[in-house]
């Protein structure tokens, strides 16, 4: 036997096939997580800067004053947070197809298991529902007592959204109700949460994982608590339920179920406001 048959046999022992050689795990870490909440963010930013400018367009094309700067702004203010919605939207969407992709492909580590995406009794939801729900009507009467608001106050651009025009209202309601609650969480406890814990799995690192996630996620909604900063502390906290409900049930449903119950409360109180209002 030549040399060069004894390297084919120690590159490939007797008995190992190397077509059957599977392709490498890619594994859903921390650094994978970190790259795409930095393309969601960007993705979110670039459709905002485009419907800004066409909306400046629109405004000229309309007779505004393009050196009316406080009329601009006030035109434009108008539709912040119609942006918001199509641009969490369509980069949400963006990010899903780029999901399914991975879940398709073998030699990635995402699954439908891995993500969440797994089937639960109802009977699972009922408590992190609850608590959803539990969490807002807390926040809606601490509010009210002790930091009710007045004239002054300012509203973030969904609130504001909310208390306009009928079409706004039932384009925030379908957000609050339908996409939110299933979008954003198939995005932070689905994804995120579990890449950042695939990197640190144990104490006291899996607690940075979890306070990484809770944090993200408060930090994408700060146009609504900038105004009004009491309200962070309902958001950390429905986000921390869900991510919670979220590790301790290992499906996604329960962390849906605490956001769309939140939610729910919240929606409630603006239409009851409308109404008495």
């Amino acid at each position: 036997m030549d040399t060069e048959e004894l390297e084919q046999q120690s590159a490939n022992p007797i008995g190992t096939n190397t077509e059957s050689v599977k392709t490498p795990i890619l594994l859903p870490t921390a650094k994978r997580a970190f790259k795409i909440f930095a393309v969601f963010f960007l993705l979110q930013l670039l459709i905002a800067l485009v419907m800004f400018f066409i909306i400046g367009i629109y405004y000229g094309v309309t007779g505004g004053d393009p050196n009316d700067v406080d009329g601009i702004t006030t035109f434009i203010e108008g539709y912040v947070g119609l942006i918001g919605i199509v641009a969490s939207f369509f980069s949400a969407i963006c990010i899903v197809l780029w999901l399914w992709q991975r879940i398709r492909d073998p030699a990635d580590g995402f699954s439908f298991q891995f993500i969440g995406l797994v089937k639960c009794a109802p009977s699972v939801l009922a408590l992190p529902a609850g608590v959803g729900a539990g969490i807002g009507i807390c926040y809606l009467v601490f509010a009210a007592l002790m930091f009710p608001i007045t004239e002054d106050s300012g509203m973030g651009p969904m609130t504001t959204m909310a208390m306009t025009s009928n079409w706004n209202l039932v384009l925030w309601v379908c957000t609050a109700l339908l996409l939110a609650p299933f979008l954003e969480e198939l995005l932070f406890r689905g994804i995120l949460l579990k890449c950042f814990l695939q990197s640190w799995p144990t104490p006291p690192a899996s607690y940075l994982a979890i306070s990484m996630t809770v944090l993200l996620f408060t930090a994408l909604h700060f146009q609504e608590f900038i105004y009004y900063p009491i309200a962070a502390i309902a958001i950390v906290s429905m986000a921390g339920s869900a991510t919670y409900f979220r590790l301790k049930t290992d499906t996604l449903a329960a962390a849906s179920a605490v956001h769309f119950s939140y939610n729910s409360v919240m929606v409630t109180a603006v239409l009851i406001g409308r109404m008495a209002g």
